[in-house]
């Protein structure tokens, strides 16, 4: 998404930024070990997961689109980065490797015999 405001490319970059919400999202219900739930309802959901308060204001920040400019979606691009650093914590109690987190994340293959 950074990339995308780098380059110009506003409309790709707001797309990415919902696609990215819709993982994070996804990710929430399963740190809480809850069902993920279909895509359709998955935000409405989200209301009934602990970190509700924490992810939801900024979640709806991310979501409000008033114009496709660089300074907007430069502060969209931050709060995400910050939502998703705040997980990593949680993310490495239940046993993630922390290179699997860092920047060079796709370098690492998932050890599928764990």
């Amino acid at each position: 998404m950074r990339k995308c405001v780098e380059r110009g490319e506003y409309e790709a970059a707001s797309i990415l930024s919902y696609q990215a919400l819709d993982q994070f999202t996804q990710l929430l219900f399963l740190v809480e070990g809850k069902c993920v739930p279909y895509g359709k309802c998955r935000f409405h959901e989200m209301r009934r997961l602990h970190a509700r308060e924490r992810y939801l204001p900024e979640i709806r920040r991310i979501l409000c689109v008033s114009c496709l400019e660089k300074e907007e979606l430069t502060k969209k691009v931050q709060i995400l980065e910050s939502i998703i650093r705040s997980t990593e914590e949680q993310l490495l109690k239940l046993g993630i490797p922390h290179e699997w987190l860092g920047e060079e994340w796709w370098r690492y293959e998932p050890d599928w015999d764990a």
